[in-house]
């Protein structure tokens, strides 16, 4: 379903990117090869950014929401 305004578009984005990064955070912690931790960090570290970027957008659009 399309966000109807670009404000609602972002909080959705950021409310899925945090749900992902908690799902990654669990997947990590039962992680037990170095290069398997390796590639879980970058991914979460990745999201985190991207959510970052989001909250810039949100915050400089004057989202309410």
């Amino acid at each position: 379903m399309r966000p109807l305004t670009y404000c609602e578009g972002l909080a959705n984005a950021l409310l899925r990117l945090q749900d992902a990064v908690a799902v990654f955070r669990n997947i990590l912690f039962n992680v037990q090869q170095r290069r398997h931790i390796n590639a879980m960090t970058r991914i979460i570290t990745d999201l985190t950014r991207h959510i970052g970027i989001l909250n810039y957008l949100h915050t400089k659009a004057g989202c309410t929401v």
